[in-house]
């Protein structure tokens, strides 16, 4: 029996909306093409213990005005998207992004602006990770797309994360990543007016939270 399955769907940003469907006018560098095959080609494989205190403080940091939880016992679930709290990368601050971003998956110059451009995880239902559990993610490319957007040329990066404990597959993220040029570095490509809109829809979710951040928050 397959297990069950839930699924989480995040949509995309608005400065993206609507973005127009067709091929680059413009060359892109060099490096492109080799940074495309390679990234196909890789992958990355992360280990993590879960332990009580992460779920903890992220508990605490999504509910301000809730009283200090207990720490979580041994054997208790991780709420929905609690993963992000694990499998931190663990590089230096010289191998990070500008903007303090990993830079496994990202494309060569000028593609330096990194935006969130949408994304799903999901779950399996009858194998949740569990305070106690040793995890493992392994990361690779999804999908990689050079498009035109309102915003001008840009590269479409979408990486799988798949994230499995002692019994098994437990979840799977979709993380998609959009890198547009600098504003002095953008070409002036003009959108073809006959072109053809994107229109995105999200299935409706299983769970809702809404979030204020705060400076200490962020």
């Amino acid at each position: 029996m397959l297990p069950q399955r839930t699924f989480l769907r995040h949509c995309p940003g608005p400065l993206l909306q609507p973005c127009i469907r067709r091929r680059l006018n413009h060359s892109l560098p060099p490096a492109y093409d080799s940074w495309a095959a390679s990234v196909r080609s890789k992958t990355l494989k992360e280990a993590d213990h879960i332990t009580a205190s992460p779920v903890q403080l992220l508990t605490t940091t999504l509910n301000p005005d809730a009283p200090l939880p207990p720490l979580p016992q041994q054997g208790t679930p991780l709420p929905p998207a609690y993963h992000f709290g694990f499998f931190p990368h663990r590089v230096p601050e010289k191998g990070l992004a500008p903007d303090g971003y990993d830079v496994d998956f990202s494309p060569p110059e000028p593609f330096n602006v990194r935006m969130w451009s949408g994304g799903s995880i999901e779950w399996n239902v009858d194998n949740p990770l569990k305070v106690g559990q040793n995890a493992k993610m392994v990361t690779s490319l999804d999908k990689v797309e050079k498009k035109t957007t309102a915003r001008g040329d840009a590269v479409f990066v979408a990486v799988k994360k798949n994230v499995e404990n002692e019994d098994g597959w437990s979840m799977t993220e979709i993380r998609s990543l959009v890198y547009l040029q600098r504003e002095k570095e953008r070409t002036k490509a003009v959108v073809d007016s006959g072109g053809t809109k994107r229109e995105f829809k999200c299935k409706k979710a299983f769970f809702n939270e809404d979030q204020t951040d705060s400076f200490s928050k962020i």
